[in-house]
């Protein structure tokens, strides 16, 4: 038989007494503490985290497509066209 067990902290003090004797915020806090193995654990706030970064690179995209594009080199002109069917070969 398996007994769970959990204690609800109301505010910041309880919180913090709970946490003086031994009590963790998720199961795999527990399990380290026990000495087993411990599995992956993902930050709750990922979301918001990976959202932020999605923001950050989409303004940055948006200012790079904003940006005066720099002027072609002097190669870019010469490039030759692409061959076709009916391009007569030399």
């Amino acid at each position: 038989m398996f007994e769970l067990v959990s204690r609800v902290a109301n505010d910041a003090d309880d919180e913090a007494a709970l946490r003086e004797l031994g009590w963790h915020d998720h199961p795999a806090k527990a399990m380290r503490a026990a000495g087993k193995e411990v599995p992956a654990v993902v930050a709750l706030n990922r979301e918001a985290q990976l959202e932020e970064q999605i923001k950050k690179l989409t303004e940055e995209l948006a200012a790079a497509r904003a940006a005066p594009k720099p002027a072609p080199s002097e190669d870019a002109k010469y490039e030759p066209q692409p061959r076709t069917i009916t391009t007569k070969v030399a």
